[in-house]
């Protein structure tokens, strides 16, 4: 929603009654869908509200391989060192 749409929305409910008013706030304090958002909605909303970044195309990580390293195991020297 663009500004200026915004402004004449906020325009339009200054302008109802107080009974109509009302019955604005009481639809608007009902949640949507029953209140549950599927995981795709939710964080779409948060885009929206400018909360997280949109998501972008993963690339595929090529296959892990351990690095090699000389000595003894690396677990040996963190308990050696600790002590």
């Amino acid at each position: 929603m663009s500004t200026s749409e915004f402004e004449k929305l906020v325009s339009q409910v200054r302008s109802l009654s107080a009974e109509e008013r009302q019955q604005l706030r009481e639809i608007l304090a009902q949640p949507a869908n029953g209140g549950l958002l599927t995981e795709d909605e939710f964080e779409q909303s948060m885009v929206e509200a400018g909360v997280l970044a949109p998501r972008t195309e993963q690339k595929e990580l090529p296959p892990w391989t351990p690095l090699v390293i000389e000595g003894e195991p690396l677990s040996q020297t963190i308990l050696r060192e600790r002590r």
